[in-house]
């Protein structure tokens, strides 16, 4: 009998044909299912926890990212927030931040590696905040005196400046500037403004202490003064659609689930906010995102597939491109495409 002089030879080579089976499998496990899954992921909301974010909490606390295997840290942050750059850096995983915003950044600060994965606010959540005894009209918010954030760090303020000059090439309406929406807000609850640039949510944060004062207010819609954009969306880096491709798809379907469930049961949505931050109030956190529902969440409550709700809409999301290149300056002829994907969400 000759015997192999090389000890444990046959062992040896079994091992090895183990690990080539072993790494053949592993790769055709990730053609089958994409990159693989990141188990921690960071989430950062465009600015202190307010109405808008309880259906964040509320997928949270109902176990939406834990079943796709996620372990979410949702981070507030502080007015103005730049969701995008901490995005692009990776500082985050994700974040949430306002369409027109996002896409002034992207056109403007040459940032080509963050995309859009998801719509969470069909319409913009913005628009006027007003004094009910002085405006009644979209042509009156023209003709009076309103309140808004500084052009320099408001977004929403340079689309609502772009459209005066639109409607009235001529007229320039009076506006005080803030450094901060509670400053802004401040302008019209002490009767200085007729009109305030603020969420739908405000409307019913305001109220309260508006009416202390005799004010009453109303919410005029960004899209019914004919600012038609996208709200608030999803944002992620193209290394995570690259590298782990299997949390970017967990994440917003888990995410898409909270929206449409936080919509459905809008109090345990704003119970869950203020379980995760106590120093909010239920009762205000649930008025406010109901107004914001019934304003900028179209269609969430009768949705049977949140992926469908998330969908990008191509055609608003052009015309979001094409105002924001518009109002600075910039050609319009910018294919929207770069700057989002429906590769994780569907068409109804």
């Amino acid at each position: 009998m000759i015997h192999d002089g090389r000890a444990g030879a046959s062992g040896k080579m079994m091992a090895v044909m183990i690990i080539a089976v072993v790494a053949v499998a592993g790769v055709a496990a990730y053609l089958l299912i994409g990159a693989p899954t990141q188990s921690s992921v960071t989430f950062a909301l465009g600015g202190p926890a307010g109405p808008e974010d309880a259906p964040f909490y509320y997928a949270v606390q109902q176990g939406y990212y834990a079943s796709e295997g996620l372990n979410v840290t949702i981070i507030p942050g502080s007015p103005g927030t730049p969701g995008v750059s901490a995005v692009s850096t990776g500082e985050v995983s994700f974040a949430l931040n306002y369409a027109p915003a996002v896409t002034l950044s992207l056109l403007t600060a040459n940032v080509t590696n963050v995309k859009i994965v998801a719509a969470l606010y069909a319409k913009s959540p913005l628009g006027i905040v007003y004094n009910t005894a002085k405006v009644s009209s979209p042509s009156d918010v023209y003709n009076t005196t309103g309140a808004a954030l500084n052009p320099s760090i408001g977004s929403s303020t340079r689309l609502f400046l772009y459209q005066a000059k639109q409607e009235y090439p001529n007229l320039t309406p009076p506006i005080f500037y803030g450094t901060s929406q509670a400053t802004v807000n401040q302008f019209l609850l002490t009767g200085q403004a007729d009109w305030a640039i603020a969420g739908a949510q405000n409307l019913a944060l305001l109220q309260p202490a508006a009416a202390a004062k005799g004010i009453q207010l109303g919410f005029m819609s960004f899209d019914s003064l004919g600012i038609h954009t996208l709200g608030y969306v999803l944002l992620t880096s193209e290394a995570m659609l690259q590298s782990h491709s299997g949390t970017v798809k967990g994440f917003v379907l888990a995410t898409l689930k909270g929206m449409v469930g936080a919509a459905l049961n809008p109090s345990a949505a704003a119970a869950a906010e203020a379980d995760f931050q106590p120093q909010l109030s239920q009762t205000k956190m649930l008025d406010g995102f109901n107004m914001d529902v019934s304003c900028c969440m179209s269609g969430v409550t009768q949705s049977t597939n949140p992926l469908v709700y998330g969908y990008v809409d191509p055609a608003l999301m052009q015309q979001t491109v094409n105002l924001i290149a518009a109002l600075s300056g910039r050609t319009t002829n910018i294919d929207a495409t770069q700057f989002y994907t429906n590769a994780y969400t569907q068409a109804a």
